[in-house]
């Protein structure tokens, strides 16, 4: 028997010995005495290894806590045994009856009272979960999307979109994997061409452009956005209360000007709601500035539009401009030629 087996196995037995016994295991429980020359060392081959006195632990641990699980089977074996004896109590003792009725109500009405208790969080269960469900409805049952997706990506929209958890664009508008080139951000803005400051912002721009050759680029914005209504907010000069916030939706402050200026003296729900619209304009503006979309615009390859999602009313508005062209270099925004409200 090993070392470890033996532990397990005696571990009971040395808990429950009397006091005496374990003063003379104590006294037997001596260490073994060895030696180590130079001649044992050289021929270590040929030497003995020492073995223990007992093949029994010096210490043994306590027996360990047992935590019963409870599980549901468990809560109704009990609640069962419960009632049994209940009816065989009201059966010995019938005048007990309208007491133990009256209490029984009591005790339902309480449990019915009591608050629901959810279970704790798991963000692991919940990716997990969203997967499975993910991969059983949707990659299993169709194969041929999944193997084409293999083999690349030819979306024919590009969507700016907000990072609000309530806008998921694939989902408000249906998308399916490889239909759009997604990029989301706050207040789903559009920086103007800058190689440095918006670099990031300009390579997701000109790779759908230029390699995977998008037809569409939406920008969206939404009711109830909380970079917006920073924008409104926020000082247009002093110093800031976030390290990035505030410079970045600032991208879009031709717009909070232009409707300060148009509804001077309207609440700030009202002006909010006319800048998520016209945020969305300077951003459309702003993608003229890409050398690359104004050669798509000039080319008839690539068009530009702007969206409005309201989730509160469930609503959906999608406009289109239209450009002229003053050179072959230049793009200007001559008329609005669709708004449609869905």
């Amino acid at each position: 028997m090993s070392t470890a087996s033996a532990f397990a196995i005696n571990a009971p037995s040395f808990l429950n010995a009397n006091s005496s016994s374990l003063k003379k295991s104590s006294s037997q429980l001596r260490p073994a005495r060895f030696t180590c020359n130079s001649s044992s060392s050289s021929s270590s081959s040929s030497a003995t290894p020492p073995s223990l006195i007992r093949n029994e632990p010096v210490f043994a641990a306590p027996a360990p806590i047992i935590t019963p699980n409870w599980t549901e089977e468990m809560g109704t074996e009990s609640y069962d045994e419960a009632i049994a004896a209940l009816k065989k109590l009201l059966i010995e003792k019938g005048e007990l009856e309208p007491v133990a009725a009256a209490r029984i109500d009591q005790i339902t009405a309480q449990v019915a009272a009591a608050p629901e208790v959810k279970a704790a969080f798991d963000p692991v269960e919940r990716i997990k979960s969203g997967f499975v469900k993910f991969k059983t409805e949707k990659f299993i049952t169709n194969p041929a999307l999944y193997n084409e997706l293999s083999q690349g990506q030819s979306p024919k929209f590009m969507v700016f979109a907000c990072s609000d958890s309530r806008v998921c664009p694939s989902h408000v508008l249906d998308f399916q994997p490889g239909e759009a080139f997604v990029v989301r951000n706050v207040a789903n803005m559009v920086p103007p061409f800058d190689k440095v400051k918006y670099a990031g912002v300009g390579a997701a721009v000109e790779y759908a452009v230029l390699h995977l050759k998008v037809q569409e680029i939406i920008v969206i914005g939404h009711s109830r956005c909380g970079g917006i209504k920073g924008l409104m907010t926020f000082p247009d000069e002093g110093p800031h209360t976030t390290d990035f916030i505030e410079d970045w939706v600032k991208v879009c402050l031709p717009a909070k000007s232009k409707v300060i200026a148009e509804t001077n003296g309207a609440v700030l729900d009202d002006q909010c709601v006319q800048c998520e619209k016209e945020a969305v304009n300077v951003s459309l503006g702003n993608l003229l500035t890409y050398p690359f979309v104004r050669d798509g615009l000039v080319k008839k390859t690539l068009a530009l539009k702007g969206g409005h999602y309201d989730f509160v009313n469930g609503t959906f508005e999608l406009w289109g401009l239209d450009f002229g062209l003053s050179t072959p270099t230049s793009v200007k925004d001559v008329a609005t030629i669709m708004r449609w409200k869905l």
